[in-house]
């Protein structure tokens, strides 16, 4: 969270943030949660990784809070790098890859951060 205020305070928001949704001490929905409600937040797109047993429940809070695009743990550097374009590149197709790894959430839910 301070490295984003840090950037955004520099002039140099960061335009992608990749998260985990199980990280120690906060974990990605609830960073993503605490960029929502700050004053002004700055739009940067957020993958968010998810472990396979929590898959549907946490895909439905990915929608619920934006999130561009979600991955599903263990990732290959295929489908991080085929998340990474679809995220920054809406409505471009990526290029093929592993089937069933991102879901896009539509155009108009883009994560605010």
């Amino acid at each position: 969270m301070e490295a984003l205020c840090g950037a955004l305070a520099a002039g140099q928001p960061f335009q992608l943030l990749i998260a985990d949704s199980h990280m120690p001490e906060m974990d990605g929905f609830t960073l993503v949660e605490k960029i929502q409600q700050t004053p002004d937040p700055v739009r940067t797109l957020v993958i968010m990784m998810l472990r396979y047993g929590d898959l549907w429940r946490d895909a439905a809070r990915c929608r619920k809070l934006g999130i561009a695009v979600h991955l599903t743990k263990p990732i290959r550097r295929a489908e991080l790098r085929k998340a990474i374009l679809t995220a920054l590149n809406p409505g471009v197709a990526a290029p093929p890859g592993p089937k069933g790894t991102a879901a896009r959430v539509p155009e108009d839910r883009a994560a605010a951060a």
